[in-house]
């Protein structure tokens, strides 16, 4: 029988805590790592639903060894495939029995004490959406720790001018996501930053500030592709426009925005939208430096913004 928490509604009392959701397709040879790191957590009152978005592979082949041998697993398989992993989210919340909802990707893994950690943190704030420290690991091996307590004083702010909460840290309390909506099933990319900006407009945020989830680079997938990150960008400064942002906190964004675009090697992209920050701020600091180290060229940028993280950053954006 499910424990009850500050805030709870009334629910199926034999319904788990939580609802794991997981969106998957064509990732056969990473989904087990994946599911195994749920299946292994300290905490075992929940529901693992993996929502399988027209694999190709043998997905379904593990999907269904997994269901077979533990209760916990439910596969759910989209009508219609390759609609995205925002729409194979937003059914797993639709099924979704528990209290909160989590979501972990496909390619990412939870350290063992996740789920523990983060309803500890609950009992602790009554918060609505909790969020943990992780760890970014790249192709290559390297490691960059991802984290900030920002969101816990002023979440909307905050992540106006930084992307530091991962889709597979959150835990949020599943009344809170269906006010929202869930997922924006039209941004390309950015999903996680965009939902957490929303949350932030109607919900309480706690953090844990230890690693608790790592995070895969996945040569191949659309978070490499700078086409869906520059319309990704343009959608998600429209809507935080049209919510009423003041001309700082658009500048903010759009600081951030530019950014991602020049790491992400789209430089030109990227300055424009630097550019953009600056007409709307023309006396912030950051701004000025931001857009000249832009102009030098991607090196450039990405060896200043190698000491800015060495010197204490945190791994977050520039502010």
């Amino acid at each position: 029988m499910r424990r009850s928490l500050p805030g709870d509604r009334p629910i199926d009392p034999d319904a788990p805590m939580v609802s794991i959701v997981m969106p998957t397709r064509d990732r056969a040879h990473v989904l087990g790592r994946a599911i195994s790191s749920v299946l292994q957590q300290s905490v075992g009152d929940f529901e693992l639903l993996v929502v399988d978005d027209g694999s190709t592979d043998a997905t379904a082949i593990v999907l269904a060894s997994y269901e077979a041998h533990d209760p916990r697993v439910r596969v759910i398989h989209l009508s219609s495939a390759g609609r995205g992993a925002s729409a194979a989210r937003n059914a797993g919340i639709a099924a979704a029995r528990g209290e909160f909802v989590a979501f972990v990707d496909d390619d990412a893994e939870w350290l063992p004490t996740k789920l523990e950690r983060q309803l500890e943190a609950v009992r602790g704030s009554g918060a609505d959406v909790v969020y943990c420290r992780f760890a970014r690991v790249a192709a290559d091996g390297r490691i960059r720790e991802v984290g900030s307590a920002a969101a816990e004083r002023d979440p909307w702010r905050a992540l106006l001018s930084r992307a530091f909460i991962d889709t597979s840290t959150l835990m949020v309390r599943t009344t809170t996501l269906q006010a929202i909506g869930g997922f924006d099933e039209n941004l390309p990319r950015l999903q996680d930053w965009d939902l957490a900006l929303r949350l932030a407009r109607v919900g309480r945020f706690a953090y844990v500030p230890e690693v608790l989830v790592r995070s895969y680079e996945t040569p191949g997938s659309i978070s490499t592709r700078t086409d869906a990150l520059e319309a990704a960008c343009e959608r998600m400064a429209s809507k935080v426009r049209a919510a009423g942002a003041s001309r700082g906190e658009l500048a903010s964004l759009l600081r951030a925005l530019g950014h991602a675009l020049v790491t992400s090697g789209s430089v030109r992209e990227g300055r424009r939208w630097l550019a953009r920050a600056w007409r709307l701020q023309p006396l912030s600091a950051t701004g000025s430096v931001m857009l000249l180290l832009a102009a030098c060229g991607s090196t450039v940028y990405r060896a200043a913004d190698a000491v800015r993280v060495a010197v204490g950053s945190m791994g977050s954006d520039w502010r």
